[in-house]
């Protein structure tokens, strides 16, 4: 992840360590031992908020449990803005750095995946809102209309993507004659709380398009195959070529909100593989590109 005032995780639960941030030396070398880092975190699911602060001194790390800062163990995703200490106001301040870890009760490490993150004054506008003691300048109101929402604009922060990239996946189910069976999770956040409609269209390796339409509030955590059955081995073998990969079918496919303004989206993607009943699993971000305009309230 690059250096960032600002972060969104896609995923969150009773099973993830919320991330790693890190801090930089020599921020206010004035007021060291003052300095610390304040930012809420939300876990959403059906639109419910939950917020806290944790404080960082320079070059310090944090690593958190989900279920300290989710003791109802909901689902859904993380926000992380950084703060003035002194002030409680959002600041620009690229040099943050994290990472979302899951793992079970007993700290077996099953994936990882980087946060998106979100440059704070990306045009390098002169502050329209004043700075802090540190001479970070206030993000708030940076050419919008209201301190209450975190806008991703180009502004206060660079924009949300406006298309999310799959660029691989095995087809769900047991390819003919392997002893290999394939699962996956899909994970999806949106920055409105009401219907985000969303269009997939994905292809075999042998460039056959499938797509579909649907659509959810929030936080979606799904399988390809509860989307689609297009993406099942047998289906996407269908047209293949079956010489690629010993036989074994795989795709690849985009996400795109249809929905006229903001509806911002993100997504983390969790491939799962059985060898002789032993699971094995990785996960990534999905890749994105385009820009949209989108936006999050602020607590205040």
């Amino acid at each position: 992840m690059s250096t960032s005032d600002h972060a969104i995780l896609g995923h969150g639960g009773r099973e993830a360590i919320d991330g790693e941030l890190r801090g930089q030396w020599l921020l206010c070398p004035q007021r060291l031992p003052q300095w610390r880092r304040s930012g809420p975190l939300r876990v959403l699911e059906t639109c419910q908020r939950s917020d806290t602060d944790e404080d960082l001194t320079p070059a310090d790390t944090l690593t958190v449990l989900a279920r300290g800062h989710n003791p109802n163990q909901e689902l859904g995703y993380l926000v992380v803005e950084a703060r003035d200490p002194e002030t409680n106001r959002p600041i620009d301040y690229d040099f943050l750095i994290g990472s979302a870890l899951v793992v079970n009760s007993e700290f077996d490490f099953q994936w990882a995946y980087t946060p998106f993150a979100f440059e704070g004054l990306p045009l390098g506008l002169p502050p329209l809102a004043g700075a802090s003691d540190c001479d970070h300048p206030f993000i708030e109101a940076a050419g919008t209309d209201s301190a209450a929402f975190q806008d991703f604009n180009g502004l206060e922060y660079s924009f949300f993507p406006d298309v999310l990239l799959l660029d691989q996946f095995f087809g769900e189910g047991v390819p003919g004659g392997s002893p290999v069976a394939f699962g996956n999770r899909l994970f999806l956040m949106s920055t409105d709380p009401g219907d985000t409609d969303i269009f997939l269209v994905g292809y075999n390796n042998n460039e056959r398009r499938f797509s579909r339409t649907f659509g959810f509030d929030c936080y979606l955590a799904t399988s390809l195959g509860e989307l689609t059955q297009a993406v099942t081995q047998q289906n996407l073998a269908s047209g293949s070529d079956g010489a690629e990969l010993q036989g074994i079918s795989t795709g690849w496919l985009k996400l795109q909100s249809t929905n006229s303004t903001g509806h911002g989206i993100l997504g983390v993607f969790r491939q799962e593989t059985t060898i002789g009943g032993s699971p094995f699993i990785s996960g990534r971000e999905l890749q994105f590109q385009g820009a949209r305009v989108a936006r999050l309230p602020r607590t205040q």
